[in-house]
């Protein structure tokens, strides 16, 4: 199952407020761009080949993976048996992704400021 990130505004156009005060209001909305961010199980299911992502992810839906996810991936296509074909599929597969850096402002919970060097 694949949760999106869907952020409410994406897409929108602004309301523009007319000189008497009143707001426009958009004739058409666009539709909503969607994101996925794919946890290790997800990253590694299309690996072991027990998912096919195409089959449930459209052309115009970006997908991310955590830099930890990655190194966990990269950790398991290491392993001795079939490394080489392992470590063609994790190519592909991160090829097809965005990474999202574990940084100083990922470690911090949401309810805090990250920490400044």
């Amino acid at each position: 199952m694949f949760l999106p990130f869907v952020s409410p505004t994406d897409g929108l156009p602004p309301n523009d407020a007319l000189p008497n005060g009143q707001f426009t209001e958009p004739a058409l909305v666009p539709p909503i761009n969607v994101s996925l961010l794919l946890d290790t199980e997800h990253g590694a299911a299309p690996l072991r080949r027990k998912l096919d992502l195409g089959d449930h992810v459209s052309a115009d839906e970006e997908l991310f993976l955590s830099a930890v996810s990655g190194a966990e991936l990269t950790d398991g296509a290491h392993r001795p048996v079939h490394s080489q074909d392992n470590l063609a599929r994790l190519d592909a597969l991160l090829a097809a992704l965005t990474m999202l850096p574990f940084d100083e402002s990922a470690e911090s919970p949401p309810s805090e400021e990250p920490r400044t060097p």
